[in-house]
């Protein structure tokens, strides 16, 4: 069954970073770059934060129908997501 209302799906750390540097090998531990391979300087954590939330921004503007479980898989990463905003020092 599909859902007439929209959801805002929530962008993450993966999707900000291969926006800013694309195909770059990276991890994160803590909300800091613990290995970066790539010749592109790395991010700052502000950039990949501030990159999300222009993602988002215009993720609000484009009114997307979903599905029930795919409003459950959007909320859960949405949650995820807001945990590690909530985190960052």
């Amino acid at each position: 069954m599909l859902k007439t209302d929209t959801y805002e799906e929530v962008a993450d750390i993966q999707t900000a970073i291969q926006l800013l540097r694309p195909d770059a090998i990276w991890k994160i531990k803590d909300n800091k770059f613990i290995n970066w391979q790539d010749e592109r300087p790395c991010p700052s954590m502000e950039e990949v934060y501030d990159t999300i939330e222009k993602i988002n921004r215009f993720k609000q503007e484009v009114k997307t129908i979903w599905t029930d479980e795919q409003l459950e898989k959007q909320q859960n990463q949405e949650k995820k997501v807001q945990e590690a905003l909530d985190s960052r020092p």
